[in-house]
């Protein structure tokens, strides 16, 4: 059944996906294919990883063992690649990196904080429950809970008080939310220079995790005279949740 407001199913949404984040298994291993595409160059690339992942607890923080296949390079890196797999989509974060065929080997995220929200009381004499987001205009899309698309589906419009002065950020522009979990299935973000930021997610012996990520940016020249518009796809799949490091370096303070 659809919650009153999309504020309100919104603020569902970030709330279980914080709790998810959370909840997180301590140690997470996977196989990524990563796909990195410039089409007005007509040149692409394919880079496939097996990645071991200690996810950040508290104190200890995150890193990642990374296997190019075959047999390519190994790698110990303080951030998994190009994101965690337990990554919290509704939050506050930072992608370092551009995207170049260098920038799909090496780019991450990091200072993930989860967005929360206080819950709401249930009373009596309320029929109707409307949580205010500051910096965010939250509307159901017309396929919301269809037959078609059976998950919520969120479009957000950012106000002023977020963009003013912020010309280069992402913002969250679509979330599509499981009805009776309220976990989020699909995360978008769009931001300036054509930059587009999807995320998907399921959901794997109880852990929810990323499925893919699609990340688009137009990058341009001096006085923006040139333009290269490059496109990267990365799924992710085989995984496993390990109870104990997988890797020895995962093992180390």
């Amino acid at each position: 059944m659809r919650v009153p407001t999309p504020d309100l199913a919104f603020t569902k949404c970030a709330n279980a996906a914080a709790a998810a984040f959370f909840a997180a298994p301590a140690y997470v291993v996977y196989r990524e294919q990563a796909r990195v595409e410039v089409p007005s160059l007509k040149q692409s690339r394919d880079v496939n990883r097996t990645i071991s992942v200690r996810t950040a607890k508290g104190d200890i923080a995150e890193l990642a063992v990374s296997q190019d296949l075959p047999q390519g390079r190994r790698q110990t890196l303080a951030h998994a690649f190009p994101l965690s797999p337990t990554f919290d989509a509704i939050s506050y974060f930072r992608i370092y990196g551009a995207v170049t065929f260098h920038w799909a080997l090496d780019a991450y995220v990091e200072d993930v904080k989860p967005l929360t929200f206080s819950e709401s009381v249930a009373r009596p004499d309320v029929n109707v429950v409307v949580q205010s987001l500051k910096y965010y205009y939250p509307k159901f899309a017309p396929d919301s809970e269809s037959a078609e698309q059976p998950n919520t589906h969120i479009l957000l419009a950012p106000l002023p008080a977020l963009t003013n002065g912020n010309p280069s950020q992402l913002y969250l522009h679509e979330v599509y939310c499981e009805p009776d979990s309220s976990l989020p299935t699909r995360v978008v973000y769009t931001g300036s220079d054509d930059r587009y930021l999807g995320v998907d997610f399921t959901t794997i012996d109880g852990h929810q995790v990323v499925r893919a990520v699609k990340f688009e940016q137009t990058f341009f020249g001096p006085l923006r005279l040139g333009r290269v518009h490059a496109i990267v796809n990365v799924a992710y799949d085989m995984y496993q949740f390990p109870t104990s490091a997988p890797e020895p370096e995962l093992a180390r303070p």
